[in-house]
């Protein structure tokens, strides 16, 4: 199926000459292959029952996020979508004598499209279609189908879903869609029923960094960007280098860091091949498109991790205030002897950046940097201890990431002490301080504003210095980072709400 789509989609355009040896892993093609690890024989003699399992996903494979230039002459309609929404009126609004029993499919293809085809920007393929399908398999296949199961049964009708199911996404079709595509393959549902989904307005949504929520986030942003560490790695020579390559290339003017991971990841995820360059120039190389993705994930991953994953932190906080919440809440049920009443299960249905500061935040160095690739999947496990008083709380949880186990700083195995997760979670706030003006600091990310009790004579200096800093910052960000001045000309930020961070 998937080499029919690439040869329909190939069709429509000059076939370009450059296609990487390896798939990247960023593509999720292998996408069979994310089984969730079961615990250990030695794991498993520590606990005695699973009694919550939270997950963070990121959705499957879909067309670019936006319009963007990704180099000279690029041009790539973007048809034969054939993943797309089934609607229905609320039947609170239908009428009692003639019951809604319609089903309408929603199709792009009423008015001009910004993709050049039929196809919208950031829709879910098919791709995706299947690798979060999958995810649900593995999904059932280790907390239903398992020797410690979550439920007893897959018949979600015999759930009491109302307490023991939270579902959760911000308003985009390939998130919403993704998470819904998670469940179909966990449960089995064999009747029409109505299932309550969370989610709120995209702009006020802090599932992800979003600065228009978080105003405090862009100004971060700016200030970790501005550092001389970054500033000396986006001037070294290698990355000049690279720069005056790709400028060959993909053409000077034609192309923005901002997008080009972006470009590359949804040109070759789908079979396409990206400029060659020329023999007489310089010729795209396996080396020079692996230095670029992994230059954008140097990028994004100083942000998250600088100062004690300050950022991170901040952009997390709400989504990690609901993960602890969600735990407390089902231990409060469990030790009060309800737990029938205890949350069992939450789904998070988010992106890439979504994903990446999450692990950012509570792994701190142990986060691998690597871009969550499509239909991430992390997953928050709880058990009870099979002897109580073996580990301080009672209680013990272990996280995996896309097939592997993974740890946090303060746990020395991957199933650990409850306490040690519950603290690594503890920056998170409903409402996280992200104010601009905010007058108290922190490293942890959970306050974030500057200190301003300077004397005068301090400040003069501090004036003097600025002026000058600002000068050099200013002229190596010119040097480097051209997409400044293409956000300037487009006139607005993109999805993600975020100067640096391009991808959703």
């Amino acid at each position: 199926m998937l080499s029919v789509i690439a040869i329909l989609l190939l069709n429509s355009y000059t076939v370009l000459a450059f296609y990487p040896s390896t798939v990247p892993n960023y593509c999720n093609n292998n996408f069979t292959d994310r089984k969730i690890p079961p615990l250990s024989a030695s794991e498993k003699s520590l606990v005695s029952e699973l009694i919550q399992v939270q997950a963070i996903i990121r959705h499957g494979a879909r067309t670019p996020y936006t319009a963007y230039q990704c180099w000279a002459d690029y041009d790539i309609p973007w048809n034969n979508c054939n993943v797309t929404e089934l609607m229905i009126e609320s039947n609170s609004y239908t009428s009692q004598q003639r019951p809604a029993k319609w089903l309408f499919r929603k199709l792009y293809d009423g008015s001009a499209n910004d993709l050049g085809g039929n196809c919208y920007t950031g829709q879910l393929l098919y791709e995706g279609f299947e690798q979060e399908l999958q995810n649900g398999r593995y999904m059932y296949d280790a907390y239903i189908d398992s020797d410690l199961p979550l439920f007893n049964t897959d018949i979600w009708t015999d759930i009491n879903t109302n307490q023991q199911i939270y579902l959760r996404s911000d308003d985009e079709q390939r998130t919403l869609m993704s998470g819904q595509l998670l469940l179909h393959g966990m449960f089995n549902v064999s009747q029409e029923i109505i299932v309550p989904w969370h989610t709120g307005d995209y702009n006020l949504d802090q599932i992800y960094p979003n600065s228009y929520a978080c105003p405090r986030l862009s100004q971060l942003e700016n200030q970790i960007y501005a550092t001389s560490d970054f500033i000396a790695e986006n001037t070294s020579t290698r990355i000049n280098t690279l720069n005056t390559d790709l400028n060959v290339i993909l053409g000077t003017g034609q192309w923005y860091w901002y997008y080009i991971f972006d470009c590359f990841m949804t040109t070759v995820c789908t079979n396409r091949q990206v400029p060659s360059g020329s023999a007489n120039t310089v010729l795209m190389t396996d080396e020079i498109f692996n230095a670029t993705i992994a230059q954008v994930e140097y990028q994004q991953s100083y942000l998250y991790l600088y100062n004690n994953s300050q950022y991170a932190k901040l952009a997390m906080g709400n989504t990690a205030w609901h993960v602890r919440t969600n735990i407390q809440n089902m231990l409060n049920a469990v030790n009060a002897g309800t737990p029938s009443s205890a949350l069992k299960f939450a789904l998070f249905s988010a992106h890439d950046t979504t994903v990446m500061p999450f692990l950012a935040a509570i792994q701190g160095n142990l986060w691998d940097r690597i871009w969550a690739p499509y239909a991430s999947m992390v997953t928050i496990e709880i058990y009870k201890a099979s002897n109580p008083s073996s580990t301080p709380s009672g209680y013990y949880f272990r996280l995996t990431y896309n097939s592997k186990a993974i740890k946090i700083p303060s746990c020395s195995d991957y199933l650990c002490d409850l306490n040690n997760l519950l603290t690594a979670l503890s920056f998170g706030e409903e409402k996280m301080p992200c104010s601009t003006t905010t007058t108290s600091s922190s490293s942890s990310g959970s306050s974030c504003s500057d200190d301003s009790s300077l004397s005068d004579s301090s400040w003069a200096i501090v004036v003097v210095f600025t002026a000058l800093f600002g000068v050099l910052v200013g002229a190596a960000i010119v040097i480097f980072v051209n997409k400044w001045s293409f956000q300037e000309q487009s006139g607005k930020k993109e999805e993600s709400g975020t100067i640096m961070s391009p991808l959703a």
